[in-house]
């Protein structure tokens, strides 16, 4: 699957579709550091790539046929953001980071 020609939409509708089968969503460890940091339990990661929208447009990933993806959804009373890396070469989704809307990303 090439990545870099899908649309948003597209992306989005790829990211809800796999996060369906919870065992084709990886949490990294860093990701894992900012669920406890912040209190996020893992069902709010997989409601945010099952029902989230990509609103900001995605970016490059560090292999050639992958982006980065910021998925948005409002799950157990407040706003949260799931940093996803979609790898065209890999089956799952990879998330590296998460926040809650208006914190800072670059952590």
């Amino acid at each position: 699957m090439n990545v870099h020609g899908m649309r948003n939409v597209d992306l989005q509708q790829h990211i809800r579709t796999t996060a369906q089968d919870t065992s084709k969503v990886v949490v990294t460890a860093h990701a894992c550091e900012r669920m406890l940091e912040r209190e996020v339990l893992v069902f709010e990661i997989y409601s945010c790539l099952q029902h989230g929208e990509i609103v900001r447009p995605p970016t490059k990933g560090k292999s050639p046929n992958s982006r980065k993806c910021r998925m948005e959804h409002f799950v157990a009373g407040r706003p949260l953001v799931v940093i996803v890396v979609v790898d065209g070469d890999d089956p799952d989704l990879i998330v590296v980071t998460l926040f809650a809307d208006g914190e800072d990303e670059n952590d």
